[in-house]
């Protein structure tokens, strides 16, 4: 039998012996639905039995745990929503909701990819200090008798059941956290890149790295390794496995054909990238937008202000197209120096870079077609007016005579 420390710190079973706990919940709970009848004969089955009843419900609390979050989460979407972009009450909301998600993806991180591989496959785990066992002899540590009391689980079971746990459950993570994003985060370019910058520290930062691998037992990308099948999770997620290399239809020479390769699971990609890649866009969009507006405005008040067309002299009509065409160039190149300053970053620069230069491109060819078709319908507009006071002038005149 084990005994326990008589206190240990809210911190301390979160950071370093969860999944002890987890371990040993587990086997409580197994040891209370242990039915005392089953014969020699089909303990084996039982076992197996017992095993995956065991993955079943740890999996299960975890759900249900996941979900209570992202309920939290839509309450501060709501209440986001009805503080009407208040400054003070935004920032408040932010907080909130960046420590909830900081909980789901601790979740993620240690419940459902760390902590199962120590406990269901290495069946060791850190355990805190005055944990041990009685009448034991110096060779067996506390995992090893409280992991005795459970059965063996097979770890192929283990990594199909994590792995479908990711697939359902990422994907409604990603479209809730991109909805409170995009409520409360996606009106700045500085307040989205803080934002996003401390997603990326707590999911793929060589800080959280280091703080995933120093649990003394396996290394993060170990525990990823047996955990997490890509093909199963990037169904129905933001990222997917590369397609494997094809050979060339050159019988003879594609011998050495390069090796394929195989993409990582991340919880950034699978999460947040093309989330933030879409924001990206939704920012520019309205910056754009806000561009064309004050163009728009420019033009119109000096089209107002210009004399008749057939008194306009060229070189008026040039410096005002030249300032009007100056105010544009300067706005755009505004717009993209913000969005590189904050929206481009030294963890994934190229990837970033990329998707920033295509959706600048995409809205600055948008921009200059609507003010195009603008510019065409106030000359046509005016146009039609000049023909018409022209017509209502010529018969005021034949009137007269």
């Amino acid at each position: 039998t084990l005994y326990l420390p008589e206190k240990l710190s809210k911190s301390e079973e979160a950071s370093n012996y969860g999944a002890f706990l987890s371990a040993s919940a587990l086997s409580a709970l197994d040891m209370l639905d242990i039915q005392s009848s089953i014969t020699t004969a089909t303990n084996q089955s039982h076992d197996s039995i017992r095993a995956v009843n065991l993955i079943d419900l740890y999996y299960e609390s975890k759900a249900k745990l996941i979900h209570k979050l992202l309920n939290q989460l839509s309450s501060v979407d709501a209440s986001s929503s009805s503080s009407g972009g208040n400054e003070d009450g935004t920032s408040t909301t932010l907080g909130e909701a960046e420590m909830i998600v900081t909980r789901i993806v601790l979740i993620l991180q240690y419940d459902v990819i760390l902590h199962p591989y120590q406990i269901f496959v290495l069946r060791q785990f850190p355990t805190p200090s005055g944990v041990g066992g009685r009448n034991e002899d110096n060779q067996k540590t506390a995992s090893d008798y409280l992991m005795s009391t459970l059965p063996s689980f097979d770890a192929d079971v283990l990594k199909s059941k994590s792995s479908h746990f990711l697939a359902a459950h990422l994907p409604l993570i990603r479209s809730k956290v991109k909805t409170v994003l995009n409520t409360i985060a996606g009106t700045t370019a500085s307040r989205l890149g803080h934002v996003r910058q401390i997603l990326y520290d707590r999911t793929d930062g060589a800080d959280c790295k280091v703080l995933l691998d120093s649990n003394g037992v396996c290394m993060w990308e170990e525990a990823v390794g047996g955990m997490v099948d890509v093909r199963v999770v990037s169904h129905g997620t933001s990222f997917s496995a590369p397609q494997q290399q094809q050979e060339t239809l050159d019988g003879n020479n594609n011998a050495a054909a390069a090796p394929t390769t195989t993409k990582k699971f991340s919880l950034w990609s699978a999460l947040f990238s093309s989330a933030f890649s879409s924001l990206v866009h939704s920012l520019l969009t309205t910056s754009f937008h806000s561009v064309h507006s004050r163009i728009i405005s420019a033009l119109r008040a000096s089209l107002a202000n210009a004399p008749p067309l057939h008194r306009i002299l060229p070189h008026e009509a040039h410096r005002n197209a030249l300032r009007i065409a100056t105010e544009l160039d300067l706005a755009l190149k505004k717009v993209s120096d913000d969005a590189h300053e904050l929206l481009v970053h030294a963890e994934e620069r190229e990837e970033s870079e990329q998707r920033l230069r295509q959706s600048l491109y995409v809205q600055t060819c948008e921009i200059m077609g609507r003010l195009l078709s603008e510019l065409r319908r106030i000359l046509a507009v005016s146009r039609n007016e000049s023909e018409m006071n022209d017509k209502y002038l010529s018969n005021a005149d034949a009137t007269k005579e």
